[in-house]
């Protein structure tokens, strides 16, 4: 089977940085033939999300739109919304695990914050155990990983053809992309009606 590169998100909304980080990191890895956005379910922990369907619809949306056809083509992986309960990123990469076998690399992409905040994840530092991570920097984006964090990481960055030859258990910093926005800022900037400044990264269809 071939590798896998995930990006994970609740895509509230999805913007063009979305897409553009998943490519980035699969041509970075030479990695680049299944490509997926994997949309979370509603977050138990996080209050005002929009709900997920609606979400869902906005990443089809985005990516019939998508205006860089020539670029390799990415897919939603939609099983965190079919689950119920509260939905671990570790369960899901266990999961995408069990269905593709032992010897198929898996790359999970975290953005920088997620990063920082990975230990605040459930099982942590299991999450080796069944993919890769690939960190990506972001624009403007401050702040140093906890000693737990860098301690655990110190050993386990290699290279993009190190990810490539064995199927989980390394870490990759995915150099040279920098996301200068995020969903976040985007949902803030149509609440306060600046439509234009949100245009730049939403696609038409999703605005």
């Amino acid at each position: 089977m071939r590798p896998i590169v995930l990006l994970g998100g609740t895509f509230d909304p999805p913007h063009r940085g979305h897409l553009a980080l998943l490519r980035a990191a699969g041509a970075a890895l030479q990695m680049t033939d299944d490509l997926r956005l994997l949309i979370a379910a509603d977050p138990w922990q996080k209050q005002g999300v929009t709900p997920a369907q609606d979400r869902l619809a906005m990443l089809q949306l985005a990516l019939r739109d998508d205006d860089n056809q020539a670029a390799p083509p990415m897919s939603i992986d939609t099983r965190e919304l079919q689950r119920s309960g509260p939905s671990y990123t570790l369960d899901t990469l266990r999961g995408l695990r069990a269905e593709v076998g032992d010897g198929v690399p898996i790359v999970f992409v975290l953005g920088w914050d997620q990063w920082l905040g990975l230990p605040s994840w459930q099982g942590w530092q299991q999450l080796t155990d069944v993919a890769h991570l690939c960190i990506a920097p972001r624009a403007h984006a401050f702040g140093s990983a906890s000693p737990a964090l860098q301690a655990w990481a110190g050993f386990r960055f290699a290279s993009a053809q190190a990810l490539r030859e064995q199927p989980c258990g390394l870490l990759y910093h995915l150099p040279l992309f920098e996301q200068a926005v995020s969903s976040t800022q985007l949902r803030a900037a149509l609440a306060e009606g600046r439509d234009a400044d949100a245009a730049a990264w939403l696609h038409p269809a999703v605005l």
